[in-house]
């Protein structure tokens, strides 16, 4: 039971929490340096986010994923899965805490800066005092100075001020814990039989034309087509630029110079290593690692290593010690390597990822590397055309016009708010042609990606029931197949009747050529390949003995709870749990107060973001 529920039930756990509270994620991370300077890409009251800070947390974000699994990840990928997002509300949550700071005269003193310095492990050297040259080299491979890192970390120690002020006293009621283990910790059985025409040689009689007539009718909403508006557009994007836009042949060959490791890619090792005082002591964690008594984490946490401490990313073999890059790329396999001498002294070294060199020829570059540089020359064209485009609009322009003495192209479209392709994919476009009225002039607006447009709309047409004889045939198969699952469900339906009369489900189901499938246990936040989504929680809505039905596309499902199986609360292994869930909620409450906190200092400093400079950032990674 202790297994399942700590395989299958931790998510749920998380999920409920934060049904319960808020969670802010607050933190700050940097890797490397951007070039951007800064410029900042957003402003929380007085304190800004720069363009360096969010490429260093970007790149720290990519490099863990790399790290994690051994793969890379596009920027275009990671904007799909939101994690420039989640790095930027980081970057603005604590801008906005260091704010706060700075207004409250909360701060730490050098004498602070540097007790919180000596303590960093990555900063002793094999006696445990602090090192000096061990301090520059892991500044130098985040890309920062002295100087910038103990502004960090004083930044840092007066975020954990707040913290400590908003969240001190915060105490969770006893039963919590407890109450809600009980609820994810249930599990459930139940036996389930599937319904199918096919299986079953369910017919239905071919509908005539007055129930076809009737049932159109009756589902008027899903054959009606929505409201649309008919719009002309003065528009021009970076995409409809950059094929306008040449690029000489020799600018192209020195962007791919100067793209460096984009596109040729050295052998990389994802690595952590733990440093030793002595060739002995290493030998000595090798040799407990090798005979299973205790592993590589083990070894780092024994040491009061955390994770961060022995993380040293993706390392070049010019990154490692002679030694050390020797043992760490003949690794043909992951696992522990060493002891080796280190940079730092005797070591072992961890491999979780093997990166092969990659090379990418000029020629399979040239034309992302053009559509690059393109894109740049039209963003600055577009920005250019700003103005004049104002100008003639404020001077009473037609679209017609703009379209004729500039470089905005003209385009008729029927929208409706079901569109999503081409311009009705922005947001932008999609709230004006909404909110405009027929015939008005419109000002200039920005797509968001560097484009622009200005529309009008010329009309607007009511939502239209489709003519019968116009979609017949899909008519036709709605009703036949909704009238076969009415068959099914009424088939069904006796099943369950004779069920609650007290039959078994092999009973009820008598000579029916039906197969009856034993499934479970399943928990609250289990999904079951096939299945609706939502069984899992429709059957803990059932008393012990009950049955529902279930829609499956064209099937139905009956569904008969068979067995409730409780969270034993009292158990020994159980018991641990709910010490590890107090301290989870408890920590998690006292985060949330402080996410609470940061979103309502943002709220009162009011946030400002530099979408341009975002975008223009975020094109630089490939």
């Amino acid at each position: 039971m202790l297994t399942s529920f700590r395989s299958k039930k931790s998510n749920i756990f998380v999920w409920i929490l934060m049904g319960l509270l808020i969670v802010g994620l607050i933190g700050f991370g940097g890797q490397v340096g951007s070039g951007f300077g800064p410029q900042a890409v957003a402003t929380v009251g007085e304190e800004d986010v720069t363009a360096d800070d969010y490429v260093r947390a970007m790149r720290q974000e990519l490099n863990r994923f790399s790290q994690q699994t051994g793969q890379s990840l596009t920027m275009s990928q990671a904007r799909a899965f939101g994690v420039d997002r989640m790095v930027l509300g980081r970057l603005v949550n604590t801008a906005a805490l260091d704010g706060e700071s700075t207004a409250r005269q909360i701060s730490a003193s050098d004498a602070t800066v540097a007790t919180e310095l000596r303590r960093t492990p990555a900063f002793q050297g094999l006696d445990g005092s602090f090192d000096k040259d061990a301090y520059e080299f892991a500044l130098d491979r985040q890309n920062l100075s002295p100087a910038e890192y103990e502004e960090l970390v004083r930044d840092g120690i007066a975020r954990d001020l707040l913290n400590t002020a908003v969240s001190a006293g915060i105490r969770v009621p006893m039963a919590l814990p407890g109450a809600i283990a009980a609820y994810v910790g249930e599990e459930r059985s139940f036996e389930m039989v599937r319904l199918s025409a096919d299986t079953l040689g369910v017919e239905a009689p071919s509908p005539g034309y007055g129930a076809l007539q009737a049932y159109h009718q009756e589902n008027a909403e899903r054959y009606t087509t929505p409201a649309q508006r008919q719009i002309t557009v003065a528009y021009v994007t970076p995409e409809l630029m950059i094929d306008q836009v040449e690029i000489a042949e020799e600018d192209l060959r020195a962007a791919y110079e100067d793209a460096g490791e984009r596109y040729n890619t050295p052998e990389l090792r994802a690595v952590d290593r733990i440093v030793f005082g002595t060739a002995e002591q290493a030998q000595e964690a090798r040799d407990r690692i090798d005979a299973g008594d205790a592993d590589f984490d083990a070894i780092a946490a024994e040491r009061g290593l955390s994770d961060s401490d022995i993380d040293l990313g993706d390392q070049r073999r010019e990154d490692l010690a002679p030694a050390a890059a020797q043992a760490v790329f003949a690794a043909t396999d992951l696992g522990v390597v060493g002891p080796v001498d280190s940079k730092l002294g005797p070591a072992l070294f961890r491999v979780n990822a093997i990166l092969d060199a990659q090379s990418t020829p000029f020629e399979e570059a040239r034309e992302e590397l053009r559509r690059e540089a393109a894109r740049e020359i039209a963003l600055d064209r577009i920005a250019a055309l700003a103005e004049p485009v104002q100008d003639l609009i404020i001077g009473g322009a037609t679209l017609e016009e703009l379209a004729e003495e500039t470089d905005l192209t003209l385009e008729t479209i029927s929208f409706d708010e079901t569109m999503d392709q081409g311009l009705a994919g922005y947001e932008a476009f999609r709230a004006e042609a909404l909110a405009a009225g027929i015939g008005e002039d419109r000002d200039v607006q920005d797509l968001g990606d560097g484009g622009m447009f200005v529309l009008r709309v010329e009309g607007e047409t009511d939502p239209v029931l489709q003519p019968l004889n116009t979609i017949l045939t899909q008519v036709m198969e709605d009703k036949s197949a909704e009238d076969r699952r009415a068959k099914l469900a009424d088939m069904a339906e006796e099943i369950r009747t004779a069920l609650e009369g007290g039959e078994t489900l092999a009973d009820a189901i008598g000579d029916r050529p039906l197969s009856i499938e034993a499934q479970g246990p399943v928990a609250r936040d289990t999904t079951l390949p096939g299945l609706p989504a939502t069984l899992a929680a429709d059957l803990f809505e059932l008393e012990a003995g009950q049955s529902m039905l279930l829609t499956a596309g064209d099937d139905i499902l009956l569904v008969h709870l068979t067995d409730i199986m409780p969270f034993d609360v009292d158990t020994e292994d159980n018991g641990q749990l709910l010490d590890t869930f107090r301290a989870q909620i408890s920590r998690q409450v006292s985060e949330d107060m402080f996410g609470y906190f940061a979103q309502a200092l943002q709220a009162e400093a009011g946030v400002t973001l530099n979408q341009a400079l975002l975008d223009n950032i975020n094109a630089q990674f490939p």
